[in-house]
């Protein structure tokens, strides 16, 4: 065989050997850096298993884990498709770092956490402390609670045992349809409350609040206020420092000086109950009731608004203010009611109000001249304190409970059964009231979350551009325009600087500027008098133009000094008077006309006394005493002269002088109304009562020297 054959069969024999060990060798290292790559993935989850006392957080689901020590501790991190848990809750994002001494966690990219009850977070970034359960997220945080509410902000500290998030930094609150917004606040998942703090604002398409502090309630939508705050729906706002809204049945309740505005109404008072679905308004404690539209002010201790209607009824000592460029006319009664002329006349369809009809019976009667008993309108309160159902009915609706909201009701003197009574509305609201009950399902919590590798979705930001919106659009105010008319009953006193006037009831017109006083009236003007059954007065600003008496009418003016005794006096069944400046110019009674008056000379001398009748007559005034009277038909007349007159003697059939009854002054007029009035009124504080108890002298009793008294 040849040499160079056998060398070149060994050579090749070698080198096949050779390629065949390569090859081992190398599938021996790929197996080695397989086995190793496969041994240093699955170490973690073995540790974790092994080692759940230490490791705090279970890793689920990952593209690629890797472990390094620092010093003494031992860091994890985990990319790609996290999935990770820690008790029952379930974390998924893009990366992961794992702190595993300090059981601190920090995950980066589509953040998101599930909790067993259906609690969803959502975030860029977030950092997890084993120890407190707070979770820091940061970037787009979403928190949704299992009923779809949403808590949205930038950065978000998040409690996983007790639920609570809070934001620092701007954030809003989502239910439904309902926004709120505020510079910092906490929303509770679990119990569903919230508290906003700084520049907070509601936005709901029925209501908007603004404030700087108030809670919420995502279950019950009851808003409390905790700072001065607004509440404004459409046409009506509602400024409060205390209290709650109920936006489910539209209720809300008002402690400390708050105040409600709907269209020329202001009404401000120490309590405010408002129920939105009724309209009523209930005021309580120190009230000041403003209308714009007639420019006069309430003052009284209770009274109820309906924004519907526009009704206005005031008890407890009301007080009403009417001013008019410098001067002012004020009426004080027992109960005042008010509403726009409008409501009188209603289409004979729908429900029947009866004391609707009582007050149409009343206003017919009293246009017409009739004696009317403003008694017969009346209130049936049944006590105090009462929790009253507000059904919407406007006042047909009757009162219910142990007593009534009236602080000081009108009581029937008269007793008269026939007549339907006035009854007014209270607020708060029945449990039964279908009125105010939500038909709507409410949707039932979600059932606890199942741990699964699919991740939750980030809801989409579904918060309007008028999040940061702070008061809806009102409309352009024409509704306040309208004309309205008001009653006061019982005990009606009217004071103005240069007539006043008493009665038992008084009715007045913005459209016509008439005044109807009735029952027993009397009108003073300067050293003037009228009587009758009743009084029509036509006002212009708080000064009289005209007064017409249909019934028994008499005009007595005091001539001389008050002890003199001698009065001026024009009777008849009729008599229309004029005025001038508040001073009678002229009148004339008509038929069967009587006068008694006392002429004098050229030189203001009395002549003596002139008793004469005839069947019209008319008279004219000049510096409050009688000028000329003209005897028109069936004239006679009797001279007395000066030295033969008794002055006590000559009065006619309804001669009364009521000078005595007649406020003297305002602070006369107000003498029993509250400190709080008076100062509103007068402008100052009311002086303090002395208190019984005080034996101290009095600054004038001390230091003073007796007086000495001479020995007889």
């Amino acid at each position: 065989m040849d040499k160079h054959n056998l060398w070149y069969r060994h050579m090749t024999g070698t080198f096949c050997f050779q390629i065949k060990r390569l090859q081992t060798v190398a599938l021996c290292c790929l197996l080695l850096l397989t086995s190793n790559a496969f041994a240093q993935q699955q170490v973690p989850a073995a540790d974790t298993t092994k080692n759940s006392n230490t490791a705090f957080i279970e890793i689920l689901n990952s593209t690629y884990t890797d472990i390094v020590k620092q010093g003494t501790e031992q860091i994890t991190r985990i990319v790609g498709d996290v999935k990770l848990r820690n008790g029952s809750d379930i974390l998924y994002c893009d990366s992961a770092v794992l702190y595993q001494n300090q059981k601190v966690a920090e995950a980066f990219g589509n953040v998101s956490i599930e909790q067993a009850d259906g609690t969803q977070a959502f975030a860029d970034y977030l950092k997890y402390t084993g120890g407190t359960k707070i979770v820091y997220m940061k970037g787009d945080v979403v928190l949704n609670d299992s009923k779809g509410n949403s808590l949205w902000s930038d950065e978000v500290d998040y409690n996983l045992a007790t639920k609570v998030g809070k934001y620092y930094h701007n954030g809003t609150l989502q239910n439904e349809a309902t926004l709120l917004s505020s510079k910092s606040g906490e929303y509770n998942l679990k119990t569903k409350d919230a508290r906003f703090k700084g520049d907070v604002v509601v936005n709901d398409p029925e209501y908007t609040v603004t404030s700087e502090d108030i809670g919420y309630n995502t279950d019950t939508r009851v808003v409390k206020f905790f700072a001065p705050s607004i509440v404004q729906n459409d046409n009506t706002y509602l400024v409060a420092k205390a209290g709650t809204y109920d936006a489910e049945h539209k209720i809300a309740k008002f402690k400390g000086r708050s105040n409600i505005i709907h269209n020329a109404q202001f009404i401000e008072a120490d309590d405010l109950k408002y129920n939105r679905i009724s309209g009523w308004a209930v005021a309580t404690g120190n009230v000041v009731a403003i209308d714009t539209s007639m420019k006069t002010t309430l003052y009284s201790g209770f009274a109820m608004y309906n924004e519907l209607t526009e009704k206005m009824t005031a008890t407890d000592h009301p007080i009403m203010k009417r001013k008019d460029g410098a001067d002012s006319i004020f009426i004080i009664a027992d109960t005042v009611f008010s509403e726009p002329i409008a409501n009188l006349q209603r289409p004979d369809a729908g429900p029947i109000d009866t004391a609707k009809l009582q007050l149409d019976k009343l206003i017919n009667a009293l246009q017409q001249g009739v004696e009317v008993d403003s008694t017969k309108l009346l209130f049936h309160p049944s006590g105090k304190d009462s929790i009253v159902s507000l059904t919407g009915k406007d006042s047909t609706a009757h009162l219910k409970g142990k007593g009534s909201l009236l602080v000081q009701p009108v009581t029937d003197s008269l007793n008269i059964p026939e007549e339907p009574a006035l009854e007014l509305p209270q607020m708060n609201v029945a449990a039964d009231d279908s009125l105010l009950v939500d038909t709507d399902t409410v949707v039932a919590a979600a059932d606890s979350l199942k741990t699964s590798s699919e991740r939750p979705e980030r809801p989409k930001q579904r918060i309007g551009e008028n999040a940061s919106q702070k008061v809806f659009e009102n409309g352009d105010g024409k509704e306040g325009d309208k004309p309205r008319y008001f009653i006061a009953y019982r005990h009606v006193k009217v004071y103005a600087d240069s007539a006043q006037a008493k009665c038992d009831s008084l009715r007045y017109a913005q459209s016509d500027s008439l005044m109807i006083l009735y029952k027993n009236p009397v009108v003073w003007g300067r050293k003037s008098q009228i009587l009758g059954d009743t009084i029509y007065a036509l006002l212009d600003s708080s000064k009289i133009q005209e007064v017409y008496v249909p019934k028994n009418a008499i005009v007595i003016q005091q001539n001389g000094p008050e002890k003199a005794g001698m009065y001026d006096q024009i009777q008849g069944n009729r008599i229309h008077a004029f005025f001038v400046n508040n001073e009678l110019d002229s009148a004339v009674a008509y038929p069967n006309a009587e006068t008694i008056y006392f002429p004098k000379d050229d030189e203001e001398a009395y002549i003596g006394a002139s008793r004469a009748s005839s069947n019209r007559l008319r008279i004219q005034f000049k510096e409050r005493k009688v000028k000329m009277i003209y005897y028109l038909t069936d004239f006679k007349q009797t001279m007395t002269p000066m030295m033969q007159v008794d002055p006590q003697s000559l009065r006619l059939s309804r001669f009364k002088w009521r000078e005595a009854e007649r406020p003297k002054s305002l602070e006369e007029l107000l003498e029993h109304a509250t400190p709080f009035q008076r100062e509103q009124i007068l402008g100052k504080k009311a002086d303090k009562e002395p208190d019984a108890t005080d034996t101290k002298p009095k600054p004038e009793q001390v230091n003073k020297p007796k007086k000495k008294t001479k020995r007889k």
